[in-house]
């Protein structure tokens, strides 16, 4: 198994203002924002980019109301518009205007989907952000809505508890709770289950606690995705030590799917997975650890190829991974290993979910 870093950045990294102790805090928080959004569709040639202030930029619509670019829907304008967003930003405003006005007048998306925020300001008139800017299809699920349905489950399930973790810089201090973080971009919600102990198949006499990560994206950074596994411990940093992954659902923002199955999804996984008694979770792992997959390397690889498992060359990246790191490789359970070390060494999400979801049809396998 291999650490997973997913938590531990977004608690390095992020602001105190995005950071939630509670499921019940952050939700009350995204309501409240959600309130102030409206998902508007344009055609693009009623969008036009004006300098906004010394260096800042917006879009204005037939309305003529100018709409503020986030750091995130510039990048996605500048997308659109064919432009290199990084440069734009060392551009004056109005060059940069000029630009991303011409881009999006040769762009071949008649239409767009603009998601705008009234922005209350302290002492200020309120003003307008523009979040993101996708397109016509994008099916938008929002973290307020998700967050929501994970408190209905954790309702149900009250052993799932948030992660005792430091406060950002303070190592070796006081922990506190907290559940996830959320900003303009996107959102990271992590529980812990310590009630339930499960044997570790590779080190007798010690024990697992079940962990879920969920991650999602309003505003097209990300698709909406949720990880159920095991773990030694969830530590301090919040590094989650010595991750599984065995259950995951993910679905992108396009379409009528993600609407029709994304609640759905995540409560069949979560409750099918909180049900399962820790007798039979020991004993699937414990099967897995001794489960002979084939003699030799050619072996092992040929028969999860042909159960469609992964690629041969993951296939046999995983088992040299497992070898590399004194697993089995042989086994169901050196592979399970291999694939989550893969996992973790890629720097692209969609690969890493797909390894992980490799590793748990080697457990059901």
């Amino acid at each position: 198994m291999a650490n997973d870093l997913t938590m531990h950045r977004q608690w390095a990294t992020r602001p105190d203002d995005e950071r939630f102790s509670t499921l019940d805090a952050m939700h009350q928080h995204l309501a409240t924002e959600a309130q102030q959004c409206r998902t508007v569709q344009v055609d693009t040639d009623m969008i036009r980019v004006i300098p906004n202030g010394e260096n800042g930029l917006a879009v204005v619509g037939k309305t003529g109301n100018a709409a503020e670019l986030t750091h995130w829907s510039l990048t996605q304008t500048a997308a659109i518009a064919s432009s290199p967003a990084a440069y734009l930003r060392q551009l004056p405003a109005t060059l940069a205007a000029d630009c991303l006005n011409y881009g999006l007048s040769v762009a071949p998306r008649a239409s767009h989907q603009l998601y705008i925020q009234q922005k209350p300001a302290n002492g200020a008139p309120a003003h307008l952000e523009l979040r993101a800017l996708t397109s016509p299809g994008y099916s938008r699920v929002l973290t307020a809505n998700v967050v929501d349905r994970l408190r209905q489950l954790q309702q149900q399930n009250p052993d799932w508890q948030a992660p005792m973790v430091y406060r950002r810089g303070d190592f070796g201090g006081a922990k506190e709770p907290c559940a996830g973080f959320s900003g303009d971009r996107d959102a990271y919600i992590c529980l812990q289950n310590e009630s339930v102990g499960i044997a570790d198949p590779a080190a007798p006499g010690e024990h697992l606690t079940r962990f879920v990560l969920l991650v999602n994206s309003e505003v097209g950074a990300k698709k909406l995705d949720l990880t159920l596994g095991l773990c030694e411990r969830i530590c301090g940093n919040f590094i989650i030590w010595n991750a599984r992954r065995l259950a995951t659902f993910s679905a992108r923002h396009f379409g009528d799917r993600i609407k029709r199955e994304w609640s759905r999804g995540i409560g069949t996984v979560f409750s099918d997975y909180a049900q399962l008694s820790a007798t039979e979770e020991t004993a699937k792992l414990q099967a897995a650890h001794v489960r002979q997959l084939g003699p030799k390397r050619d072996d092992v690889i040929d028969l999860l190829f042909k159960k469609e498992i992964a690629t041969r060359q993951q296939l046999g990246d995983a088992y040299d991974m497992a070898e590399q790191h004194d697993r089995n490789p042989r086994t169901a359970w050196g592979i399970v290993h291999g694939l989550t070390r893969l996992s973790q060494l890629s720097p692209y999400a969609d690969e890493r979910l797909d390894l992980d979801r490799a590793a748990a049809k080697v457990l059901d396998f």
